[in-house]
Order: C-alpha cells, then sequence, then structure tokens
C-alpha cells in the first residue's frame, strides 16, 4: 500500500531531517489489511499497465482497493507520517493494495511530487516461500540502499527536499 500527504502548508519550503526511513505500522491495521487481501484475492482484477512496473509473461500485479479501507489507513497512519517528517501534513492518496507476483519488478523511478512529498510505503504481507525482494532507494546524498520489508513494515521517504 502506498500513502501520501502534503504539507499543511503548501507555501513553505522546509528540508527534512530524512530521505527515508523504516518503522512498524500498528498490528491490528495490518492484520485488517491483510484480511482484506484474503478475502478479494481470488476475484481481484490485474492492475492495469504502470510504466514503472516490468512484467514477464504477463505477470501484472493484482490490484485490491477499498476506498474505506484506504481512507482509514491514510487517517490512521498520518500522526506517525507527521512524527517523522517533523511538520504538519494533510493525506493526499492511499493508493490500494498491490500484490506483486513472480515476474515482476518496480523499477527506479521518481515519484510525482505534486501527490507525493511526504510517503511510505506499507508491506502487509508475502507468501511463506517468497525470495526476498529488496526495495531499492536512493538517500540525499545519492547513495543506493537496499530495505527488505517485512510483514508490518512501513518504510518513509520523501520525494523532494523543498516545497
Amino acid at each position: 500500500m502506498i500513502l501520501a500527504y502534503q504539507p499543511n502548508n503548501h507555501n513553505m519550503w522546509t528540508l527534512f531531517r530524512h530521505s527515508w526511513g523504516l518503522t512498524r505500522a500498528p498490528t491490528e491495521l495490518v492484520e485488517e489489511l491483510q484480511k482484506q487481501i484474503q478475502d478479494n484475492i481470488e476475484n481481484a482484477p490485474l492492475e492495469k499497465k504502470i510504466d514503472v512496473i516490468e512484467t514477464e509473461m504477463g505477470a501484472r500485479p493484482i490490484f485490491i482497493s477499498n476506498r474505506e479501507l484506504n481512507a482509514k489507513a491514510l487517517r490512521e497512519l498520518k500522526p506517525m507520517h507527521e512524527e517523522w517528517a517533523g511538520v504538519e501534513l494533510v493525506g493526499a492518496t492511499a493508493y490500494g493494495l498491490r500484490l506483486y507476483q513472480n515476474n515482476s519488478r518496480l523499477l527506479m523511478h521518481v515519484d510525482k511530487s505534486n501527490s507525493h512529498v511526504i510517503s511510505c510505503i506499507l508491506h502487509i504481507d508475502h507468501s511463506d516461500d517468497a525470495e526476498p525482494w529488496p526495495i531499492v532507494i536512493e538517500d540525499f546524498q545519492g547513495n543506493t540502499n537496499e530495505v527488505i520489508l517485512e510483514n508490518g513494515d512501513m518504510l518513509f521517504y520523501e520525494v523532494s527536499g523543498g516545497f
């Protein structure tokens, strides 16, 4: 799940403390999202074509969306994002549940800064036999970092140093 926030004051220029960070999401929310996957995976559609997702043999991700649950996650996780960023934020978007399949890859890319100033990837679950799949994130100094997420991990990141 991708969650994105904008600063409450759109005219301020702020340099945040970190380019990325890692924490744990509330267990109850993660369990609710896992149940959403379990209840809907059999009939869920494939995600539309996304330029930054590379697939082989038609292995597009499965996509599960629930506007009410997306809004709940955005609302409940907002204080954690504000604490990490050190500024008051306004929820911008909560993208539904993307389930990657074998032979699909998320390519290095830069998110849209008009909607993704402070964001996180919430890793909800993975199959027991899944190989670790590192997320590669570039920090403010241009260094790339590989992060392997476990169930319930939240990877915070900042799209731009100022807005």
